[in-house]
């Protein structure tokens, strides 16, 4: 069966703000911390391909992801597969299948869930703070405007991106 992640980021000025509204629209905070990001490759294969392997540790808990190319932009759909692993297991599965670490960076991210759709709100050093939001597409129409974001407030490129540019 395949899944999908439909979200759009923006970046903002003002996580207070954002706080507020989440608490205004009785949102659940699902979890907050830091979380370590790590992405895998074997020779540029998936790279060559624009697919992602990352391995996800937050406090105790990791989840490893494949992440396809990007189907649509505005907003980003994707092929996605995600599922909780043990840290320690999937570095050695990653070792042992020949996997190398490309890129990691770390951030802070707040989780919140809210009607039909999930809102996270990061903070990356040295860069700021950016929010997105998963869900269907009305569910992000409706959120997007309930949040009061602008197009232009729109990041279309991912945290790597972001983060590395055109070393990927």
């Amino acid at each position: 069966m395949k899944q999908y992640e439909i979200e759009i980021k923006c970046k903002v000025s003002s996580p207070t703000l954002i706080r507020k509204k989440m608490k205004e629209f009785k949102a659940k905070k699902i979890r907050s911390g830091e979380e370590h990001n790590e992405f895998y490759d074997f020779s540029n294969k998936l790279k060559n391909k624009k697919i992602a392997l990352r391995l996800r540790r937050c406090g105790d808990k990791s989840w490893l992801t494949l992440k396809g190319r990007r189907l649509t932009k505005r907003p980003v759909k994707r092929f996605e597969v995600e599922t909780e692993i043990d840290y320690g297991f999937a570095k050695e599965l990653m070792r042992t299948l020949g996997y190398s670490k490309r890129f990691s960076y770390s951030k802070h991210r707040e989780e919140y869930k809210v009607k039909g759709a999930f809102i996270t709100l990061d903070y990356l050093k040295k860069i700021g703070w950016f929010l997105e939001i998963e869900g269907s597409k009305s569910a992000i129409r409706q959120w997007f405007k309930k949040l009061s974001l602008k197009e232009t407030d729109i990041e279309d490129r991912s945290y790597l991106e972001i983060l590395f540019g055109n070393k990927l």
